[in-house]
């Protein structure tokens, strides 16, 4: 009996484990490998590493995400949700960022050239300097 106490103990232990594991958020990565195109994707408060050029991010959510020199360029962005988030100096030529919002965004020197912006959502945009 002692045994099968000790095992449900441990069970016990392990399923905290796995909820408070679950429950809190680390601040993650943002790479191509961790995208898997499936529009809705929650990457809020994430950082950039590696090269995102052509990612599709459609209709993400990516509040206050740190993308600074992020090479989206070709990337899908269409409908994605950007609100405070930091694209300075990124570059966004050709981007498809049709009908995302993009309130409060740091675009400060970011590259636009033949991004796609039509019925974009800009309150509060930062383009200091963008081309």
């Amino acid at each position: 009996m002692k045994s099968l106490t000790a095992l449900a103990k441990l069970f016990v232990l392990v399923g905290l484990f796995v909820f408070a594991v679950g429950s809190v958020r680390a601040q993650g990565v943002l790479t191509m490998a961790n995208s898997n195109n499936t529009p809705g994707e929650d990457f809020t408060g994430e950082t950039y590493s590696g090269s995102l050029a052509g990612i599709n991010l459609s209709g993400d959510t990516l509040v206050g995400v740190s993308l600074h020199y992020a090479d989206l360029s070709g990337a899908n962005l269409t409908g994605t949700y950007l609100p405070n988030a930091y694209l300075n100096y990124a570059n966004l030529a050709h981007a498809n960022l049709s009908y995302a919002e993009l309130n409060n965004t740091d675009l400060n020197y970011a590259i636009l050239s033949y991004a796609d912006l039509t019925h974009a959502i800009l309150d509060g945009v930062v383009l200091s300097h963008a081309t």
